[in-house]
């Protein structure tokens, strides 16, 4: 088995896509929900506080779904609802809505860090290693940039518009 340049570089874009958008979440959810459903800071956190729930609860769902099926298709499948529900949090005419999406939204999104990481398996030797700590930069990457990017955007185009355009 060789080094596959084509696997590195998606399992690194993945990481930063996913740690951006998982992290645009944690950082702008609260604000998102003050801002545009004039809630109490301790409704805006339920929201964090339910996206994190569904990411903990998904991860035990994912773990025996990895016998079944291939680790492509669940990160595909997950990443998509992630998505979608995401999206739904932007269109949510209710905070009480806003917060049920953020929850499935964190389902969805459960098994992505997990499964990105496990194809550093799929490289040889030591190689397997320095992917691993590549694709763990890669996301402090997507860390950084990606919430610092929906404050302007925020500001310009709205907050329902940012946050839906970041899971787009």
């Amino acid at each position: 088995i060789g080094f596959n340049t084509r696997l590195f570089w998606a399992v690194l874009c993945a990481s930063i896509l996913y740690i951006g958008s998982e992290f645009i979440f944690n950082v702008w959810l609260p604000k998102f929900e003050i801002d545009v459903f004039d809630v109490s800071k301790t409704v805006a956190s339920l929201a964090v506080t339910l996206f994190w729930v569904g990411l903990l609860l998904g991860r035990i769902i994912v773990v025996p779904l990895t016998r079944r099926f291939l680790a492509s298709r669940l990160l595909m499948v997950g990443t998509a609802v992630m998505a979608v529900f995401a999206l739904g949090v932007a269109l949510s005419v209710n905070a009480a809505m806003s917060v049920v999406m953020a929850f499935f939204a964190g389902l969805g999104a459960s098994g992505a860090f997990p499964l990105i990481l496990s194809f550093s398996a799929r490289f040889p030797k030591w190689h397997a290693g320095v992917v691993f700590s590549a694709v763990i930069m890669a996301g402090a990457l997507g860390r950084i940039v990606f919430p610092y990017l929906i404050g302007p955007l925020a500001e310009s185009l709205g907050f329902r518009v940012a946050i839906g355009l970041a899971f787009l």
